[in-house]
């Protein structure tokens, strides 16, 4: 049942992202601005703040501790301001998509489920991608400046500019316009080869095993 109740499609989590950023808006009474803050979305929906260390394993990227409703960030390894938000947005991920392993009761689920790290980590990958990087919002950024023809992206060309309106990184980035199913060109990985999103995450997200959904 609680492995059923996970099993999401990027369609439900984008849907989910969305929500979330409707139900910020609304209770702040302000519209979303990109860069995206995810510090912000955390304390509106959540009541999570977010706590900077810098003594946690050098492995750790960040983590969420449940009994605390804080989301700890290691310092020493988000150092740039693309890697600290979405390394934040992802944390939250988990927070959205699977909130409810947190519950008192279900703390032997939460146990269970840190076996199965990776498609747990995939999917709150994905939920980073999606709140940082809206669809509608990239496709309306990408046709205001003229970045896509044929569904094809120049980021020898636009990715400056990109990164700078959404706060990423480059492979972040690069991650999110495929997934959108658009082609790039002049970005970290040639993908005329047409390599399937998953193929990509899988190479450029090596780090995903130092996200730790635990408590601590």
């Amino acid at each position: 049942m609680i492995i059923s109740k996970l099993k999401l499609s990027n369609a439900d989590i984008e849907k989910k992202a969305n929500t979330d950023l409707e139900n910020f808006s609304l209770k702040t009474g302000k519209d979303v601005e990109f860069p995206l803050y995810p510090e912000e979305i955390a304390k509106a929906l959540w009541g999570i703040e977010v706590d900077y260390r810098d003594d946690l394993e050098d492995e750790v990227l960040g983590l969420f501790n449940s009994e605390r409703q804080v989301v700890l960030i290691n310092t020493s390894q988000n150092k740039l301001r693309g890697r600290l938000s979405f390394t934040i947005a992802h944390e939250l991920g988990h927070v959205s998509l699977h909130g409810f392993l947190f519950n008192e009761k279900d703390k032997k689920k939460l146990s269970s489920i840190n076996k199965c790290p990776r498609w747990l980590d995939d999917q709150a990958d994905t939920y980073a991608s999606c709140v940082l990087m809206p669809k509608e919002i990239m496709n309306k950024k990408l046709l205001e400046i003229g970045a896509i023809k044929d569904s094809v992206v120049n980021l020898k060309v636009h990715s400056r500019e990109l990164i700078k309106f959404f706060g990423v990184s480059n492979q972040a980035l690069e991650i999110r316009l495929s997934s959108l199913g658009l082609k790039i060109i002049g970005g970290l990985y040639d993908q005329n080869q047409n390599r399937n999103t998953e193929r990509l995450l899988d190479e450029l997200e090596g780090d995903r095993e130092a996200r730790i959904l635990k408590k601590r």
